[in-house]
């Protein structure tokens, strides 16, 4: 499919328009999806055996800003539509992320937008080597502003050709390391393991301001974005857990500090709960059978989001290993999987991301998540006015007509300020 040249400057929205977006009435909020949801390490790997498998409700579209716009006024949509036409055959659904971080266009930092490099070591997933990155100082209102045009521009895009309606979720990223988690390079002080040497990360984000409440604004921002450009879709925040260290340990004074000083993530979770209510789904993704999630889900809950998970693959990985080393032949023991199931069904578990390692290798657990979680329930069907036929999408109808025409036009202008 060739590149699409589309005008930036068309594609802004404007910042009141955005701010002016009301908040779902409770008979109003989208559907959270349900079920399994296949998740492969680029949208290119997932096999199509998973598409149609009856046991999956929806795959997890995971791509980057890099992909998607590789130069400023080009964008690249056919990995999307791809995922999205053969999701639609195998009756599927799409949750949809869109990675910044080290997945952030070069471009973007030839204008200007300050960037800071190194090395990090891998948490889970049974990777074995250190990764070079380089992301983004996320406060920057270039790059804000960048990713939200990206955003409109995308959902632009699936509404003219008829794909919209397939998003189940859309998850709120750009705050980025090297997945769709929400994090940062965080390493205090150099570190060495069998993986390689990680950078020391304290001081290329001191010289370039980092400061918390940067972040936390830059945030919101970003979030407003998501739920400007899908005002209909429920959101996901994927997160790892702060004893992970999440982000620098640097506090408002720009010094080293220990990390339960400045805990961003849990003040950025609270802040989200806050913004979207039952709207938004919080994603932990290192779910297992044997350990108990982190507090920071549970609290989630308690205040008013709903939960996802992803397996933890790492884990998984080690049991089929074993599983081999005693070679055992397929069917294998699905105990620990069962397990980690009930583990997150324990725990309010809406949906469970689970990679085609998993899902092929353990069909009755599949079955049993199935029975468990139940079928992909997503967003509500489209409403329609009665004289104009144009879709309202969720929003309250007691809006004026012309404030409701405002949020669904894509050229408006959306600028962040500084």
């Amino acid at each position: 499919m060739p590149l699409k040249q589309i005008p930036v400057c068309s594609l802004r929205l404007s910042l009141c328009v955005l701010l002016g977006l009301p908040k779902l009435a409770r008979s109003d909020e989208p559907v959270m999806p349900r079920g399994i949801f296949a998740v492969a390490s680029y949208v290119t790997d997932m096999p199509e055996e998973i598409m149609r498998h009856p046991a999956v409700a929806g795959v997890f579209l995971r791509t980057s800003w890099a992909k998607l716009q590789p130069g400023p006024d080009t964008y690249d949509w056919s990995s999307v539509d791809d995922v999205i036409d053969r999701a639609r055959v195998g009756n599927k659904r799409v949750s949809i992320g869109v990675s910044a971080g080290n997945f952030t266009p070069p471009w973007l930092f030839r204008q200007g937008v300050p960037r800071v490099a190194g090395t990090i070591l891998p948490v889970g997933g049974g990777k074995e080597h250190a990764v070079e990155v380089v992301v983004p100082a996320v406060w920057d209102p270039r790059f804000r502003q960048g990713y939200a045009n990206l955003l409109i521009a995308l959902a632009a895009h699936l509404r003219t050709t008829d794909r919209y309606e397939m998003i189940a979720l859309i998850k709120i990223c750009g705050i980025n390391e090297n997945s769709a988690e929400m994090r940062l390079p965080h390493q205090a002080g150099a570190k060495t393991n069998t993986a390689g040497t990680a950078t020391d990360m304290v001081p290329p984000w001191q010289a370039v301001g980092y400061r918390p409440s940067l972040v936390i604004a830059a945030f919101e921002d970003l979030a407003r974005a998501h739920a400007a450009a899908f005002p209909d879709k429920p959101l996901g925040l994927a997160v790892i857990t702060p004893e992970w260290h999440a982000f620098p340990p640097i506090n408002e004074e720009g010094r080293l500090c220990d990390l339960k000083e400045v805990d961003t993530t849990r003040r950025i979770v609270r802040r989200a709960v806050e913004m979207f209510g039952a709207r938004l789904e919080v994603q932990w993704n290192a779910l297992t059978g044997d350990r108990e999630p982190p507090k920071i889900v549970d609290e989630a809950r308690r205040l008013g989001a709903r939960i996802a998970y992803q397996e933890n693959i790492g884990a998984t990985r080690t049991l089929l290993f074993q599983y081999k080393e005693r070679k055992l032949a397929a069917p294998y023991p699905d105990a620990p999987i069962r397990a980690m199931i009930d583990m997150g069904t324990k725990h309010g578990m809406a949906f469970l991301e689970l990679f085609p390692l998993t899902i092929n290798s353990f069909p009755e657990a599949m079955n049993y998540a199935k029975e468990s979680l139940g079928g992909a329930t997503t967003t509500r069907p489209v409403r329609r006015r009665r004289r104009t036929g144009v879709p309202v999408h969720g929003l309250r109808s007691s809006l004026p007509a012309r404030r409701r025409r405002a949020t669904r036009r894509v050229r408006v202008e959306f600028r962040f300020a500084g």
